[in-house]
C-alpha cells in the first residue's frame, strides 16, 4: 500500500516550500481530463507543545501555493490553494482547486487560424495567452494532423480554459490534462506540463469491466467476482436527446444554427424524438463548427 507524502510548493516555480506530514484531505482526490476538480484539507497549526510545520503560513498562502501529493516517489496530484480559514482553533481549513483552474483566470487574445493543426497551433496558441506572468506551465502539444478554423477576439472575454474546453468539445477534438513530474533527480521542484493529444491514454485490449448500451444495459467483468458497480439512466430534460442542434449569438435570421445531429438508428427503431438545443459559445460564426459541437454532444 502506497503512503502519500504531502508537500507544499510555490505555485509559480514549483519549488518545495515545506513538508506537510499532518495535512489531511476531507474528501477524495480526483483528476478529470480537461476539467477542474477540488478538494478540501485540514492542517494542524502550531501550538506551544506542537510540532506543526514551522513555515505553515507561507506553505498554505492562497494564490501563491499548491499542495502536492507524492506516491511511490512521484508527484501525482496538485491543488492550488484558493482559500484558507483559521482562527483561535487548532487547525486550518484549506480549499484547493486543480491546476486547470488557473486557465479559467486568464483570457484569450485576438487570433485567427485557418486550416491550422488543432493541438500544435490552436491549443498551443491559446495556452500561450496564459504564459506571460503565469504559473510556468510546460506545453506538450505535438501535431494531431486535424486542421480546423478558429477565430477568437479579446473583447469576447473568453477564458483559456473555456476556449480549450470548446476545442475539445467538438467531434474528434483533442483531449488534455496537466501532468506533474520532478524537474530533476534532486526532487526539489515540481514541473507542471499541459499535455494535449487526440486521445489521452490507451484502450485496454481486455479491460476488467465492459459496459454495453442497448435496449438492456449489460455489465460484464473479467476481474474479481466481488466487482461492484452502479449505473444511472437519466432521461431528464437535456439528457438522452436524439436530435441536437448547437447555436451561437445573434438574432432572427442572423443567428447561426448547426444542422441537427440525430441518432437515426434509435429513431428508426421507434424511439420518440427528444430535442435539445444548446449554445457552446457566444462567438462561433462557422456553421460547420457548430455542427461538430452538436455531433459531439450527441455522442
Amino acid at each position: 500500500m502506497s503512503v502519500i507524502r504531502w508537500i507544499s510548493c510555490d505555485l509559480v516555480t514549483g519549488r518545495i516550500v515545506e513538508e506537510l506530514p499532518d495535512l489531511k484531505p476531507t474528501g477524495s482526490l480526483s483528476s478529470v481530463l480537461g476539467a477542474v476538480t477540488n478538494c478540501q484539507f485540514t492542517l494542524p497549526i502550531p501550538l506551544p507543545e506542537g510540532d506543526a510545520p514551522t513555515r505553515w503560513v507561507g506553505a498554505t498562502e492562497p494564490g501563491r501555493s499548491m499542495l502536492v501529493a507524492v506516491a511511490n516517489g512521484n508527484p501525482f496530484w496538485a491543488g492550488a490553494v484558493n482559500r484558507r480559514k483559521g482562527g483561535t482553533g487548532a487547525e486550518l481549513q484549506l480549499g484547493t482547486e486543480s491546476l486547470e483552474s488557473y486557465l479559467d483566470r486568464r483570457y484569450v487574445g485576438d487570433h485567427t487560424w485557418s486550416q491550422q493543426d488543432d493541438t500544435s497551433v490552436i491549443a498551443a496558441g491559446l495556452l500561450d495567452d496564459a504564459d506571460d506572468e503565469g504559473i510556468q506551465f510546460v506545453v506538450d502539444s505535438p501535431a494531431s494532423g486535424v486542421l480546423r478554423d478558429r477565430t477568437y477576439k479579446d473583447h469576447d472575454n473568453k477564458t483559456v480554459f473555456r476556449a480549450l474546453s470548446e476545442l475539445s468539445g467538438v467531434i474528434d477534438g483533442p483531449e488534455w490534462t496537466i501532468d506533474l513530474a520532478w524537474e530533476d533527480t534532486d526532487e526539489l521542484v515540481v514541473t507542471k506540463t499541459v499535455r494535449l493529444r487526440p486521445r489521452i491514454g490507451v484502450e485496454a485490449a481486455a479491460p476488467d469491466a465492459v459496459f454495453e448500451t442497448s435496449t438492456n444495459a449489460v455489465f460484464g467483468t473479467q476481474g474479481s467476482s466481488e466487482a461492484r458497480y452502479e449505473y444511472d439512466e437519466d432521461f431528464t430534460n437535456g439528457k438522452g436527446s436524439n436530435n441536437i442542434q448547437a447555436y451561437s449569438s445573434g438574432q432572427g435570421d442572423d443567428q447561426p444554427f448547426s444542422a441537427p445531429a440525430r441518432d437515426e438508428d434509435l429513431l428508426a427503431h421507434g424511439w420518440p424524438r427528444y430535442e435539445h438545443r444548446f449554445q457552446p459559445s457566444s462567438s462561433i460564426t462557422d456553421v460547420s463548427t457548430l455542427t461538430s459541437h452538436a455531433a459531439a454532444k450527441l455522442a
